[in-house]
């Protein structure tokens, strides 16, 4: 019988928010998979310097913070 070479990696493979387990979309997704990549983080979970302090958590001193992008539809009333 066939059985799987690889073994799994764990955490989440979408970027996701530790807090509020929300996963990141859109073009967050290569951001978060290449910032995580190149600072050589073992599992895929993000969050605020904010969301981090909240979870008791602490941040390294040096680190910096990686930029994702915002999206909300605006609405505009014509007068």
């Amino acid at each position: 019988p066939w059985r799987k070479p690889w073994t799994g990696v764990e955490g989440p493979r979408t970027p996701t928010n530790f807090v509020t387990k929300r996963r990141y979309s859109g073009i967050n997704i290569p951001i978060l998979w290449l910032a995580g990549q190149e600072k050589g983080y073992d599992v895929d979970y993000w969050a605020s310097y904010q969301q981090w302090k909240s979870a008791g958590a602490c941040v390294k001193k040096g680190e910096k913070a990686t930029q994702i992008v915002f999206f909300k539809p605006v609405k505009r009333t014509v007068k």
